[in-house]
């Protein structure tokens, strides 16, 4: 055995330093770098898609392989065969196997060398933000994989042929069928599945190369993967062995023999793909672990008290249905085998194939999916129906978007199906939270959606809205959401009071200065009007707990960049800022809070305060009239100061606030003065950050998709609360867990130094125009009013406009510097990456001629 590998090792080491030999490696080496860092730069537009990963290079390298690859390749045995060598190679004391192999690890070698040298990429990641080490090495992981095996697969199209040119074009042909088999939009399958039964179809469908290289893309190292990209790879290598042997043979039945041998290669590669096909041992190296079982969804499988089945519906044999699809199919199915596996036999996994007048299709409708229409192909289902007891519930369809969220899905599914009914909460908003229809009379030309965490709510809740004058909570109410309460009538007040007697829960988001209903007055009669505030005054002090009216928290801490602008009054809150052992904020990393006030209490006796969320201490408390003066009160805040509240829990048996009078219409008889259960009451100083607005946003691709990013943890927090209270948390360790958006935080610091290097002059010359175009209104209203101007009006008129342009002309250019510098900073980045690769190739080039040189110099 030693022998063999001495053998190889020899090969492969005097193969790969032929390569370095050969012009044609270095002409390689620079258009491959080249091309990369064109494709990632410019059509990618990876430094404006504001990422910190290498996913954009990654998504390139199936079709850049597609041309370079074969380069390597078609040299390999055709150059062997054309010089003569091949016949001299065979009849070496090495076997064939021993040579193929050699010759296969230089080439893969070689290529190895052209993906080490994009590290200039890898740099610029960690240089201009944070990416996921995890997902990157699993990414350079995949594209190694990929190599290899179309290396083997050009190896046996070199093996035919000593013409390379030849060998070239059936390396890209061999290449391209990998690569394009499944893809709907070029209709193969489509084409496939008029001439072929379907499971054959899937079957070709299943060893595209796409999905096997998206897997690993994501972090995921997956045994299928593995499986698929190896076994290609030994029927690549067999097959060469094979036609050598053959071109080495003498008898009159070699080629017969060798393609009978080939075929079977080809069908016990076939096989062990499909045997494993549904085997799924993965290892997550992404840093969000989200397709690793989490402990919470283990949690809520073990406490299943009897058998429970999960049906999965997949038209996986219907036309039309895209890789994509499949590939979401296969993931979401993997997810309910880890299910099924982690359950000890309690959950049964069902496979459907739901195909038009199908049993399966009678039983996707009873169960309530959700058809996904194909355009002019038909119909397609993808999603799950579980049931456990009497109950069915189901995840009417999976899409792409809601990737990261399937876990939480599933689990929450099976959370709810071992509850007897959902938990009940009463909510009320002065916001639209459940949305607004559109009213061009009013300014709102299109209709605007139900906020988020109302469509979370409704999926695990009961969600009832209180009505303007409740007079009773009922007791099987388990939680009242109050948000932006502007004007609760006496009546709710005193309902509310009343359920705390009982031992209510509230949970309520206050707001001083509210941007959204800012937002949504416009075009009305309120226009201009500054936002009411909502402060539970007259009510809260009985807990002993105050909302400092009329002022706002600037903190130049936890300041957030806006295009450009550091704002004092949007904070970004890190688990610094929070109570960090406190369930609520599990898998909270960041919170966006604008424009948020600040409570105050003061202790009562058998009531305990605990603050959940704190700002820093270089925090200054302002006039919510001075809230667009956010430079200047910047500047204001020059010494420390004590940590404003920004929420917190109060709990303990309250005393009622209706002490000394009751509302018309209340019953004395039934009035509770003093609680006799412990109550808990939850307070936040912001209701702006429950909107979508400040927990998501669209990120435009490359490819003209659009992508749903999240940029904080709002959303995650709310439903926290509420999973604590009501559902004992069985929902905590899932919420949050998706892919956390890693943009070039070094971009960003970089536009808010250069602007606050320029802030000063850029407000003297605001001051300055403001001031000058005010003296000119008037000057010329003046001049309307009486036709004619004074010699001296007439002067200070021309200097005013004079100031005005030139401030106006100045500003125009700090703005174009601003706006050049960051192109000038965009362009080194990218020079960086396209200059550096090809110069160390040349480097390596250089390096090899000197040596060489001296070599020969000793020599003579």
């Amino acid at each position: 055995m030693s022998s063999f590998f001495r053998s190889v090792k020899a090969i492969s080491k005097r193969e790969y330093k032929s390569y370095f030999s050969s012009s044609l490696a270095y002409v390689f080496l620079i258009a491959f770098l080249v091309t990369s860092a064109i494709f990632s730069f410019k059509i990618a537009d990876w430094y404006k898609l504001n990422e910190a990963s290498m996913r954009v290079l990654f998504d390139f390298h199936p079709y850049l392989y597609l041309f370079f690859i074969p380069a390597v390749g078609m040299r390999m045995w055709s150059e062997e065969d054309r010089v003569g060598s091949l016949e001299l190679l065979l009849t070496m004391p090495v076997t064939v196997w021993q040579a193929v192999i050699g010759k296969f690890i230089a080439a893969w070698a070689f290529l190895a060398t052209a993906l080490l040298l994009t590290f200039p990429m890898v740099v610029t990641c960690y240089y201009l933000g944070d990416p996921d080490t995890g997902r990157i090495i699993a990414g350079y992981g995949g594209s190694l994989l990929l190599g290899g095996m179309c290396l083997a697969l050009c190896g046996v199209c070199s093996s035919l042929t000593q013409n390379q040119v030849t060998s070239y074009i059936c390396s890209f042909l061999l290449m391209l069928i990998f690569m394009v088999a499944g893809m709907q939009q070029l209709g193969i399958e489509a084409l496939l599945n008029s001439v072929l039964p379907s499971d054959v179809v899937e079957t070709l469908i299943f060893f595209s190369i796409i999905p096997h290289i998206a897997s690993l893309a994501r972090g995921v190292f997956d045994l299928r993967d593995f499986i698929y990209f190896f076994s290609i790879m030994l029927f690549g290598l067999g097959s060469t062995v094979a036609i050598l042997r053959c071109r080495k043979a003498s008898h009159k039945f070699n080629r017969p023999i060798t393609a009978v041998v080939i075929g079977l290669v080809f069908v016990s590669v076939v096989i062990v793909n499909l045997i494993f096909r549904n085997v799924s041992v993965r290892v997550d190296l992404s840093a969000d672990k989200l397709y690793t079982l989490s402990d919470a969804s283990k949690k809520v499988i073990q406490q299943l008290e009897s058998p429970a089945r999960i049906r999965f519906y997949f038209s996986r044999s219907t036309p039309g249905v895209s890789m994509e699809q499949k590939a979401l199919a296969r993931r979401v199915e993997d997810l309910l085998r880890e299910y099924a596996e982690e359950s000890n036999g309690k959950l049964k996994l069902e496979l459907i194939d739901p195909q038009p007048g199908s049993p399966g299709e009678t039983s996707a409708r009873f169960d309530g999916l959700q058809e996904i229409k194909m355009g002019q192909q038909g119909i397609m289902y993808l999603g799950v129906a579980v049931t456990y007891q009497d109950k069915v519930m189901t995840i009417p369809a999976f899409t792409k978007d809601e990737e990261d969220q399937m876990e939480l899905n599933v689990t929450r599914l099976l959370s709810s199906a071992q509850k007897v009914e959902k938990p009940m909460i009463i909510f009320q908003s002065s916001l639209p939270v459940t949305g607004l229809q559109a009213d061009p009379s009013s300014g709102r030309i299109k209709d605007e959606p139900e906020w988020s965490i109302i469509t979370e709510m409704r999926i695990d809740y009961t969600l009832l809205q209180m009505r303007p004058k409740v007079k009773v909570i009922p007791d099987k109410v388990e939680m009242v959401v109050l948000v932006h309460p502007e004007t609760l009538s006496e009546e709710s007040m005193y309902a509310l009071d009343q359920y705390l007697m009982r031992g209510g829960k509230i949970l309520c988001f206050l707001d001083n200065f509210s941007l959204v209903e800012g937002k949504f007055n416009k075009g009305t009669s309120q226009k201009g009007r500054m936002s009411q505030m909502s402060s539970l005054l007259g009510f809260s002090e009985a807990w002993g707990v105050r909302y400092v009216p009329e002022e706002l928290v600037a903190d130049k801490d936890l300041k957030t960049p806006v295009k450009g602008k550091e704002n004092p009054f949007m904070l970004s809150l890190s688990p610094e800022n929070l109570k960090s052992d406190e369930p609520f904020f599990t898998n909270v990393e960041k919170l966006h809070i604008p424009y948020a006030g600040y409570l105050d209490y003061r202790p009562i006796d058998g009531i305990k305060y605990e603050v959940l969320m704190k700002s820093s201490r270089n925090n200054l408390g302002v006039k919510r009239q001075d809230a667009l003066k956010s430079r200047s009160i910047l500047q204001q805040i020059t010494q420390e100061a004590d940590e404003k509240i920004l929420a917190m829990r109060v709990s303990g048996e309250f005393k009622s606030a209706f002490q000394k009078y009751l509302p018309t219409g209340a019953d004395k008889e039934k009035h509770v003065k003093q609680a006799t259960k412990a109550a808990e009451v939850i307070l936040v100083s912001d209701a702006d950050m429950l909107h979508d607005s400040f927990q998501t946003n669209i990120q435009h691709l490359f490819n003209g998709r659009r992508e749903r990013v999240s940029i904080s943890d709002n959303t995650v927090f709310f439903l926290n609360v509420l999973d604590t209270a009501l559902n004992d948390g069985s929902l905590l360790g899932l919420r949050g867990r998706r892919f956390k958006r890693r943009n070039f935080a070094y971009v960003y610091q970089r536009q808010i130094d250069e602007y606050d290097a320029k802030l000063d002059e850029i407000e003297s010359l605001q001051l300055e125009h403001a001031k000058s175009g005010r003296t000119v209104s008037q000057l010329e209203s003046k001049m309307v009013r009486q036709l004619i101007l004074n010699p001296d009006e007439k002067k200070a008129l021309a200097e005013k406009k004079e100031s005005r342009d030139k401030a106006d002309l100045r500003l125009k250019e700090i703005e174009s510097e601003l706006k050049a510098s960051a192109q000038a900073f965009e362009k080194r980045v990218f020079y960086w990456n396209l200059y550096l690769p090809p110069l160390m190739v040349l480097l390596i080039l250089l390096i090899r001629w000197l040596v060489s040189l001296s070599y020969k110099r000793r020599a003579a």
